[in-house]
């Protein structure tokens, strides 16, 4: 039989594992729908929740995935569970590894007079280190969904995520900034629906407007149902264009079922060349809508063996972000200074011979070589124009 090897990533400050892909997760937070009738607010609430426990995860130095249903939908198959799948089975489906966790969220909802809320939240682990959790939360408030999504949140970080406290500070800022490091930070060139030095956008939420000869950004439309998003992101994987993107559905209230109340909407830069220990300026100039949520990514890069090979390929170790609370539609220039680390923390890769039961496990040293900035907007849904982007080396 074949090596099966698992990459286990310890320590590393990345709160979650991208484009659905959960492998490397340290825990995995699986959310289902909660029972309710009607059954679409228990899956408003189930998204609700899965949305701010992201967010958290944002914002600590955790490396754990939130996982909803609709993307279990995807990615698994519908005709293979459904939300009363019980919680070994689940975790069998993913595939996941003796040094993985995942906590089991679901639960029942129900609507009571005058707007009022009751939820029983059920909480399961697997491996089962603790008895199932069982806690009631209750609001008598027209506004419930968001409340009691956020009430959960807070009781499911404290008690089975331990979420720490984010270590990334802002580092002392210098009077003199270097060259802008971005290749086409003012997005003035490119073709179609591609800025030079970035990714192509979709065509359905992400878009590289050229207005004139000077006027020129991103903008990123967060209401469109997520289901229709990942059709579209899947067709384009198989070879669909941009320009022939589908017209956007749109949501409506309380636009949970939208992509910025699920996944949000995201472009990458090209690879940078990435300078340990240096202390880095990053800007961006950004309008939405009101109360509206954008962050500006840096995400560092290291080479790594994969978890089937010892071949190294580029694997992201390290990030931070620019965090920006839109107030009124006016264009704003937001800032963020950091340092990036000079050392991370040793990656352990442990493989395993099924016949013998036997382990042997090796240590990488990552060294980080380069940068990419994603640009992300979320919620509230609406669109988000994104300009300017800037990062600049202090100089001596």
């Amino acid at each position: 039989m074949d090596l099966v090897s698992t990459l286990i990533l310890l320590s590393l400050a990345v709160p979650a594992v991208s484009d659905g892909d959960w492998v490397g997760a340290d825990r995995v937070v699986v959310v289902l729908p909660f029972a309710s009738t009607p059954a679409k607010a228990g899956r408003a609430l189930a998204d609700a929740l899965q949305l701010r426990l992201r967010s958290k995860l944002e914002t600590a130095a955790t490396k754990a995935y939130v996982l909803s249903w609709p993307e279990m939908e995807i990615y698994l198959g519908a005709a293979t569970l459904d939300p009363n799948t019980d919680a070994p089975t689940i975790a069998r489906a993913l595939a996941l590894s003796d040094r993985q966790k995942m906590i089991l969220v679901r639960g029942t909802l129900t609507l009571q007079a005058a707007g009022s809320a009751r939820a029983e939240l059920v909480v399961s682990q697997i491996p089962p280190d603790q008895p199932e959790a069982k806690q009631t939360f209750e609001l008598a408030d027209e506004k419930w969904k968001p409340k009691l999504s956020e009430q959960m949140a807070q009781y499911i970080a404290r008690e089975f995520l331990a979420l720490p406290e984010p270590t990334q500070v802002p580092a002392t800022r210098p009077t003199r900034w270097g060259t802008n490091l971005v290749p086409n930070g003012r997005l003035g060139q490119g073709k179609g629906f591609q800025p030079h030095g970035w990714d192509s956008a979709d065509g359905l939420c992400s878009f590289w407007i050229a207005e004139g000869k000077k006027n020129h950004y991103l903008l990123f439309d967060t209401d469109v149902s997520q289901n229709q998003a990942w059709d579209w992101w899947k067709a384009l994987k198989n070879g669909a264009k941009p320009e022939n993107a589908p017209q956007p559905i749109r949501t409506h209230p309380p636009h949970y079922d939208a992509v910025g109340g699920i996944e949000g909407v995201k472009l990458y830069s090209d690879y940078l060349r990435a300078r340990p220990g240096t202390t880095y300026r990053l800007t961006a100039r950004i309008k939405g809508p009101d109360q509206g949520r954008a962050k500006i990514f840096v995400k560092g890069y290291a080479l790594l063996p994969t978890a089937k090979s010892d071949r190294p390929v580029r694997r992201e170790v390290w990030q931070t972000y620019l965090h920006c609370d839109i107030r009124g539609e006016a264009w704003k220039t937001y800032e963020l200074v950091f340092t990036l680390p000079g050392q991370l923390p040793a990656v352990e890769k442990t493989t395993r011979r099924p016949k013998t039961e036997t382990t042997k496990t090796k240590t990488y040293p990552p060294k980080l070589q380069w940068l990419r900035i994603m640009p992300f907007a979320y919620w509230v849904v609406g669109k988000y124009y994104i300009d300017d982007i800037t990062l600049q080396p202090a100089l001596p």
